[in-house]
């Protein structure tokens, strides 16, 4: 979204140019802008929807385990991080038993 607002200042700027050179009439100028920002709101909706898609094909298909991931930042959840600590499966015998040897 960030290159879609650069490259709407950027036309704003040169237009802005054109007109005080008197290249392009007042008229014409509005004409640009108006362009120029629906090329930008339209930049701005296809990265939503890219996203948007993204971001929901992740959660479809991490399924349950979606609930345990903040999808904003890929990190694992509180109530799920500590679950694994200290867990060890290391034989048939050992399943299911922390380091010290408690279920």
């Amino acid at each position: 979204m960030k290159a879609a607002e650069t490259e709407y200042e950027k036309t704003i700027f040169y237009a802005k140019k054109q007109k005080e050179a008197g290249i392009i009439t007042e008229e014409q100028y509005k004409e640009l802008e108006a362009a120029a920002k629906a090329h930008k709101e339209e930049q701005k909706g296809t990265a939503d929807d890219t996203y948007y898609g993204v971001l929901n094909s992740v959660k479809k298909n991490l399924g349950e385990t979606s609930k345990y991931i903040n999808i904003e930042t890929g990190e694992i959840k509180k109530e799920l991080a500590g679950m694994g600590r200290g867990y060890r499966q290391e034989s048939q015998g050992d399943v299911g038993k922390y380091k010290d040897g408690c279920f």
